[in-house]
């Protein structure tokens, strides 16, 4: 078995830390809408209370998603250790990706359906 340079562990474990740490203001509905952080969807840039609901909804998934990565990360660590380590850095990272993307495609049919029920509602 092939040695594990000594920097993937920070990196990897600081994906997870990092993606929490970016989740917290989205959480707490402290990022107003911009083009660069937060979830950016037409609908969401359209009114700022979908913003404001779908960015907080997106960040509660964002920290729950980074929790399954590094546990994931910590549990291919500890029992894979007769698995190539690319194939342990690589299942869990994965996995993160895979979530993303499905978090991604929830949070885009979230966000047009509550700008569809916020439009009937204001309709005269």
């Amino acid at each position: 078995m092939e040695p594990i340079p000594w920097y993937t562990f920070p990196i990897l474990y600081g994906v997870g830390l990092l993606n929490i740490a970016l989740a917290v203001p989205l959480i707490r509905r402290r990022i107003k809408p911009n083009g660069s952080y937060g979830v950016r969807f037409p609908s969401t840039l359209e009114d700022e209370s979908v913003w404001y609901d779908i960015n907080a909804r997106g960040g509660r998934h964002l920290v729950w998603i980074s929790v399954v990565y590094v546990a994931a990360l910590t549990v291919s660590l500890v029992f894979g250790r007769t698995w190539n380590a690319t194939v342990r850095f690589l299942v869990p990272t994965g996995l993160l990706v895979f979530a993303l993307v499905c978090d991604a495609i929830v949070l885009g049919i979230a966000s047009s359906r509550l700008l569809a029920q916020r439009r009937a509602t204001r309709a005269p």
